[in-house]
């Protein structure tokens, strides 16, 4: 392996060719995510955080969840400082660098602060999710078997997954609740335009 890369071969061709990026491993980007957490402690800054984010190749949405709380904290307390009088001091929970709840989660749970898959022993997020995996459930499932099933409804069946999106509750999922009618439509066109 090269410094400045590594050396594959590529069967279009039939011969090697020299790939400029380094390979990537499992390690390298579980410690690259533990290195984003710190640089937004130090930083505070959601811009720079993207930045080190871009530099490094690393983007944990799990890690980045409790990063933005900081940023909040810190605006929080900023806005605050600009709202008291001279010579007030600010509240005692608002007198520390972040939140308790995340110094607390930090010295108790510090890895569940980071995305899972970073700690499941035998899986290598590197190796074990090769792109032809996604194709082939987005080709498969959604793009055929969905499509297919979206054109084959009556007037009928129309209103029988309507009324059956309308009973889904999503407040248990604690996601915004949909508007079912417009979802409909819009896959409807969709998945016509797709399948000509």
């Amino acid at each position: 392996m090269a410094i400045d890369g590594f050396d594959a071969y590529n069967s279009t061709i039939g011969g090697e060719v020299h790939c400029p990026n380094q390979l990537r491993s499992m390690e390298k980007t579980a410690e690259d995510s533990k290195k984003l957490w710190e640089f937004a402690k130090e930083t505070k800054s959601l811009d720079k955080l993207d930045a080190k984010s871009a530099e490094l190749g690393v983007r944990d949405q799990v890690n980045r969840k409790f990063c933005k709380k900081i940023f909040k904290f810190e605006a929080e307390k900023i806005s605050l400082l600009a709202a008291l009088d001279d010579g007030k001091d600010l509240p005692d929970h608002m007198n520390q660098e972040f939140r308790q709840e995340l110094l607390e989660l930090e010295e108790h749970n510090y890895n569940k602060m980071f995305n899972q898959f970073l700690e499941l022993k035998g899986f290598d997020m590197v190796k074990d999710t090769p792109v032809e995996v996604l194709h082939v459930f987005l080709l498969g499932a959604v793009k055929y078997l969905f499509g297919n099933f979206m054109k084959g409804l009556d007037i009928n069946e129309k209103e029988e997954l309507l009324a059956l999106w309308y009973s889904f509750n999503t407040f248990s999922l604690n996601i915004p609740p949909f508007d079912q009618q417009a979802w409909y439509n819009i896959l409807q066109v969709w998945w016509v335009k797709i399948l000509e």
